[in-house]
C-alpha cells in the first residue's frame, strides 16, 4: 500500500532541536543501518531561533506600541511524511512553501530514516520522517498561528503532496479496542516520562550554551576597579583592565568565544592585575637596591650632595625622590610604547587580511560573507585606531611630565636659550635609567 501524504502543524518544544541531531537518542531507532540527516546542530539553532525571535518581538513593539503577549506562541514545528527516495531538496521545496505562506523562517530540519515501529508480527515498519522547526512570528511580530485556518491546513495537505510526488494522505477516524486502548495509554506514558527526561537535558544544554552577556562583564569589570583601589593600582593597572574589558566586549559582540563562567573570568581578569602589580613591585625593589647602591657609594667617597654642571647641587633625599619618581614615569612610559606597538602590528595584519579577502571578492563576484567579514575588518581596525589615538595622547602627556621632572637651572644663571639645551653631566644609572 502506497505511503500517503501528510504535514502537521503543532506548538513547538525547544528540545526537539536536540531530538532532530540526536544530540538525545530516540529509542524508536530500530535502523540503525539508515543514515539521518539535519540542516544545523542543536546548539547553533537554538542560538539562531533566540537572537530572530528577539528581533521580531523588537518589531512588533515598535510598530505596536506595546510588548508582546506573555502567551504568545514563539515556536512551531511541522512534521512531513516522506518515502525513502525523498532526499533534502524535495524537503527544500516544502520549507520553501511554509516559509512564504507563513510569513516565516525555518531555522533547523531534518530527515529521520532510522525511526520505526514493530508490528503484530514483530516485524519492523520504517517511518520515513521530517522534522521542521520554525519562528512562531511574522516578519512583523505576529503570531502564525493565526494563518493556520482549517482552509490552510487542507490546503498545505494537497500542495505538499504535489511538491513530493505522493498521494494525499485522508484523516481516519477508528475506535480503539480494550486492549489497543491500554497499549496507547502505556505508550502515552512513556512519551510523558521520555519528555521529562527531555526538559532536563533541554536545560543542561541551555546551561551549557549560555554567555556572558555584556551587563554582566560590566559588573565583573566594575568589581575589580574596585578590587584595584584596595591594591593601590595605579594608571597602568586601570589601562590594562580597559583594554581586557574592550577586547572581551568585542568577543562577547561578535560571538567569537564562548564565554560561560563569569566566576572563572573574574578570576582570570585578577590574575592578570595581581600579575602586574607584582612584576611592577619586583622592578620597584630592584631599583630601590640600584638607588641606595649609588646612595652609599656617593656617601662613601665623603660627598654631602651631588652636582650638576658645576651649578645645581642635590641633597641626597632630593636625589632619591628625582630617582624614584623618574623611573615610575618611565616604567608607565615603557608599558604605554607596548601597547602602541601591539595596535600597530595589529591594524598591519588586518589590513593585510582585508586585502586577501578584497582579492577573493575580486575573483568570487559578489560573496555576502566575504563582504561582510570585510566590513567588520574595517571597523576594528577604526576601534583599535580610536584606541591608539588615545593611548598616544596619554603616552605624549606622561612624556612631558618626566621631562618636568629634570632638574634645571636657577633663572638667573644665563639665557633663556641656554637653560633649554642644559643637560646634566652626570646621570643615575639603574633600570629603564642610564646614559
Amino acid at each position: 500500500m502506497a505511503r500517503g501524504s501528510s504535514i502537521h502543524f503543532e506548538n513547538g518544544n525547544r528540545h526537539n532541536f536536540l531530538h532532530n541531531d540526536r544530540t538525545d537518542p530516540s529509542k524508536r531507532d530500530i535502523f540503525p543501518e539508515e543514515k539521518n540527516y539535519y540542516s544545523k546542530p542543536a546548539f547553533e539553532a537554538l542560538a539562531e531561533f533566540d537572537q530572530l525571535i528577539k528581533e521580531r518581538q523588537k518589531i512588533y513593539e515598535k510598530r505596536m506600541g506595546r510588548k508582546l503577549h506573555s502567551k504568545t506562541i514563539k515556536h512551531m514545528s511541522a512534521i512531513v511524511n516522506l518515502d525513502k527516495h525523498h532526499t533534502e531538496e524535495d524537503l527544500k521545496k516544502v520549507i520553501e512553501y511554509v516559509e512564504q505562506s507563513l510569513d516565516t523562517k525555518v531555522v533547523q530540519f531534518a530527515i529521520h530514516r532510522t525511526e520505526g515501529h514493530y508490528d503484530k508480527q514483530g516485524k519492523k515498519v520504517v517511518n520515513y520522517h521530517a522534522h521542521l522547526e520554525m519562528l512562531g512570528l511574522d516578519s512583523q511580530g505576529i503570531s502564525i498561528r493565526r494563518k493556520m485556518t482549517k482552509g490552510y491546513w487542507m490546503k498545505s495537505q494537497t500542495i505538499v503532496a504535489n511538491i513530493l510526488g505522493m498521494e494525499r494522505g485522508t484523516k481516519k477516524v477508528k475506535r480503539l479496542g480494550t486492549q489497543e486502548f491500554k497499549r496507547h495509554a502505556e505508550e502515552k506514558k512513556q512519551l510523558e516520562i521520555e519528555n521529562d527526561t527531555l526538559q532536563n537535558k533541554v536545560k543542561e544544554q541551555e546551561e551549557k550554551t549560555k554567555r556572558i552577556t555584556q551587563k554582566e562583564l560590566k559588573g565583573v569589570i566594575s568589581e575589580l576597579r574596585k578590587e584595584l583601589q584596595k591594591m593601590n593600582g595605579i594608571r597602568e593597572d586601570y589601562r590594562l583592565l580597559e583594554e581586557e574589558h574592550r577586547k572581551l566586549r568585542t568577543l562577547i559582540k561578535n560571538k567569537e568565544k564562548n564565554l560561560q563562567d563569569i566566576s572563572e573570568l573574574k578570576k582570570e581578569l585578577e590574575e592578570k592585575l595581581k600579575k602586574q602589580i607584582e612584576e611592577r613591585e619586583q622592578t620597584r625593589i630592584e631599583t630601590n637596591q640600584q638607588i641606595q647602591k649609588q646612595v652609599k657609594r656617593i656617601i662613601g667617597k665623603g660627598d654631602k650632595s651631588i652636582i650638576f654642571n658645576n651649578t645645581i647641587s642635590f641633597n641626597i633625599d632630593e636625589l632619591k625622590k628625582i630617582l624614584t619618581q623618574s623611573f615610575k614615569s618611565f616604567l608607565g612610559i615603557k608599558i604605554v610604547e607596548k601597547q602602541l606597538e601591539e595596535y600597530q602590528t595589529l591594524t598591519k595584519q588586518q589590513k593585510q587580511k582585508i586585502e586577501v579577502l578584497t582579492e577573493r571578492l575580486q575573483q568570487d563576484g559578489d560573496v555576502d560573507s566575504l563582504k561582510y567579514e570585510i566590513k567588520q575588518l574595517k571597523r576594528t581596525i577604526n576601534e583599535n585606531l580610536e584606541d591608539y589615538n588615545k593611548i598616544k595622547m596619554d603616552y605624549e602627556k606622561e612624556i612631558q611630565q618626566l621631562k618636568k621632572q629634570l632638574p634645571k637651572k636657577p633663572s638667573h644663571e644665563h639665557n633663556k636659550d641656554r637653560d633649554n639645551d642644559y643637560k646634566p653631566t652626570w646621570t643615575p644609572s639603574g633600570p629603564g635609567l642610564g646614559r
